[in-house]
């Protein structure tokens, strides 16, 4: 009976030893993993200051050109309007949807469509008369008041410029939109 009680004492301190290896080895686990979301979360808040600069940037500079798609009537053939379509010009943003999906993130949306729509009814002069000029709003942009009290650059154009949702934007509230 001693010597089972005494191998039984035995294992017990193996096992112990061995838990208490383990539980110090998943601390350090803990700790590596935490020091790990503490670099992901700061390098993360770099890129967000990165991207929201690089968004502010292009709003300020208007570094964004446009090309403008023309719409044809498919009862007559003929071109009756066109749609501006942005393409950035800063290498941060490779295609419209990197630039409006920073601009989201940034809480810039309303700043970008302004600035976008500011320079896309440029075009406005040069195109034939009657034309129509399809702009892109974000649905965010349609609780700015700037944009409800209607720009008064876009205003000047009225019964030229039609505002189109664009499939880019999540539209969460149906209602207003």
């Amino acid at each position: 009976e001693l010597r089972r009680r005494l191998s039984r004492a035995v294992e017990m301190h193996a096992l112990g030893r061995k838990n208490r290896k383990l539980a110090e080895e998943l601390r350090a686990k803990d700790a590596i993993i935490a020091e790990m979301a503490a670099r992901d979360r700061a390098a993360e808040l770099r890129s967000f200051r990165h991207k929201k600069h690089a968004v502010e940037r292009s709003i300020a500079s208007s570094a964004f050109d446009f090309v403008y798609q023309p719409i044809v009537s498919a009862r007559s053939g003929q071109v009756f309007g066109y749609e501006a379509l942005c393409r950035p010009r800063d290498p941060e943003f490779p295609h419209p949807m990197a630039l409006i999906q920073s601009a989201e993130r940034c809480g810039c949306t309303a700043a970008l469509g302004r600035a976008l729509r500011q320079k896309g009814v440029q075009a406005l002069a040069a195109l034939p008369p009657g034309s129509r000029l399809f702009l892109n709003l974000h649905p965010r942009e349609l609780r700015d008041p700037e944009f409800i009290a209607i720009e008064s650059f876009v205003a000047q154009w009225a019964g030229q410029v039609v505002f189109e949702i664009t499939e880019v934007g999540k539209i969460s509230d149906f209602e207003h939109v």
